[in-house]
């Protein structure tokens, strides 16, 4: 990825976002989670992972996109007030995706669907959280 300067993404924020997509994109992956999820619980739970997962996915890469963006190094100015947080919320939301990832893909029958959906919920308000500064900041 590259800036409006010619100049490469750096890699903190690279390889975060080449990852979010890569894995949003690996068919894969997903019909593998989603299998996993199935076993677990029902259809509709399935659902909601694939959803979220998506979801969370795009956050993650247009969101440190937006990061390295407004990092406050081009022409002197200043970071957004709301950066930090939205950093910290972006780095939450990447955690929470990659234990449930990390958990329907290796623990097997040692996962429990009432953790897995506790999981699920938390994802679910990271990323009303995002949208939410997303909106309040433009």
């Amino acid at each position: 990825m590259a800036d409006r300067g010619g100049n490469t993404i750096a890699q903190q924020f690279s390889t975060i976002c080449s990852e979010a997509r890569a894995r949003r994109l690996d068919v894969r992956l997903c019909v593998q989670l989603a299998k996993n999820m199935r076993r677990m619980t029902n259809h509709k739970e399935e659902q909601k992972l694939i959803v979220l997962r998506k979801t969370a996915l795009h956050m993650l890469e247009y969101g440190y996109a937006w990061l390295y963006m407004t990092r406050g190094s081009l022409a002197g100015a200043a970071r957004p007030k709301e950066w930090s947080a939205m950093k910290l919320l972006l780095s939450g939301l990447r955690n929470q995706i990659e234990c449930v990832e990390g958990e329907l893909l290796f623990a097997g029958s040692l996962t429990d669907a009432g953790e897995v959906a506790k999981k699920l919920e938390k994802i679910q308000l990271l990323i009303d959280q995002v949208v939410g500064k997303f909106r309040a900041i433009h």
